[in-house]
């Protein structure tokens, strides 16, 4: 939602999909009407499918036999899309939340009670294929509905979702009675326009939060015994599994920062005399004074910093070099005002003009492109060497012929 109304003919992005949304349901009419797709749905976390392969073994479809969907092959299922009714379903809640419920790392809850809820505050469509469903069609009423799904603001799905994890947990755990404790809580939008809300615990968190206590992540774990998300329950540092192994990543090990100058990016300080510069590892966690990389600008955030980005080095770094104009230097050795933030050239004037404002070239990790390697074989210690033609040469401007691709087993 918009901080202020849309002047004149602006419209929030909530008005911009839903006309989008209306135009495409109208001209779909007579052209894509129907149409069906056969969708796959990878092997999920949290899922039976993420111990089908035990051991971390990947084996090959050559020597396991055929793959099977669900097990060394991602699930399938046929979807229906009616291109006609798109603006009718945006604008409405449907059934298979009630129907099929909502998952959240792997706990399964029925919001049926919400969902007549929301039909009694909001209204329900009159026809088409929304007929009889709780309408979704203002910005409000679809914050309404964010409100009372999620367990964070409507404490009765929190206190349903507690109590499916203290039946894998045990009656010892605890996680019925803070079930109990945070059921009454409901949170709607008037609420949140009136004053902040405090939001409170719930099944999809690690953490607990309520008035006696702030946030803190992964307290559920270690107060209420409930297991850590990994395939022993337990914390751990190895990763079993072939692809990690055979990259030499399967335990967490130290490596230095990329040599920026080998990949054709150079400090800004080069070939200048005199000036030092330093390379680094860039960190983000979340920031003391924004919402994520939002809202710096903000009125309220800048009463609690001069509202342009910071970054943090070791008191040893921050020696080596020098950032900024005189009066921008902090006083905190170590604390330094970032003078990278090419969309944002209030902050940062010098940044307003190119070269400054360029696209920055991303670098891309190999591992993540699995296919265009070899298949993986168990206990190997050391990377594959990549075939000639392999990954790192697909990236490049002008790839390849798609003759000396690598070809899968089945083509």
């Amino acid at each position: 939602m918009s901080a202020i109304i849309p002047p004149w003919q602006a419209r929030t992005d909530f008005e911009i999909f839903h006309g989008l949304a209306s135009k495409l349901s109208e001209l779909a009419r007579g052209r894509l009407d129907t149409r069906y797709d056969l969708v796959a749905t990878p092997l999920t976390h949290d899922t039976p499918g993420e111990t089908a392969q035990p051991g971390g073994t990947v084996p090959d479809w050559r020597e396991a036999g055929r793959p099977r969907p669900g097990h060394n092959l991602p699930a399938f299922a046929l979807v229906e899309r009616d291109y006609t009714a798109v603006a009718a379903k945006l604008a409405g809640l449907g059934p298979l939340a009630e129907e099929s419920g909502m998952t959240v790392k792997g706990v399964t809850v029925y919001p049926r009670a919400e969902a007549r809820w929301l039909a009694d505050r909001c209204g329900t469509a009159a026809g088409g294929a929304a007929s009889g469903r709780p309408l979704l069609d203002t910005d409000v009423k679809f914050c309404e509905a964010i409100l009372a799904l999620s367990g964070t603001t409507n404490g009765r799905l929190a206190a349903e979702g507690f109590a499916r994890l203290a039946e894998r947990c045990g009656p010892g755990s605890g996680l019925t009675a803070l079930g109990e404790s945070v059921a009454e809580r409901r949170v709607v939008f008037s609420d949140t326009q009136a004053r902040p809300v405090q939001v409170g615990a719930s099944f999809e968190w690690s953490g607990k939060e309520g008035p006696e206590r702030r946030y803190a992540p992964f307290t559920i774990n270690t107060e209420h015994r409930k297991p850590w998300h990994t395939l022993t329950g337990r914390q751990h540092f190895y990763l079993d599994h072939d692809w990690m192994a055979e990259l030499g990543e399967q335990l967490p090990v130290y490596r230095p920062p990329l040599d920026l100058a080998s990949l054709g990016e150079h400090p800004p300080t080069a070939g200048v005399e005199g000036a030092r510069s330093v390379t680094v590892r860039y960190v983000t966690p979340h920031s003391k004074w924004s919402i994520h990389s939002e809202y710096q600008e903000n009125l309220l955030m800048q009463t609690l910093a001069r509202g342009g980005p910071v970054i943090w080095l070791s008191v040893q770094d921050a020696a080596r070099i020098e950032t900024g104009t005189p009066g921008e230097r902090a006083q905190i050795p170590g604390h330094r005002p970032a003078r990278r933030s090419a969309q944002r050239p209030h902050q940062t004037p010098d940044q307003a003009h190119p070269p400054h404002r360029r696209l920055r070239p991303a670098v891309l990790r190999p591992q993540l492109l699995r296919p265009h390697r070899q298949p993986a074989r168990r206990r190997h210690h050391h990377p594959t060497p990549l075939a000639e033609r392999g990954v790192l040469t697909c990236l490049a401007a002008h790839p390849p012929p798609a003759a000396s691709w690598p070809r899968w087993p089945w083509s």
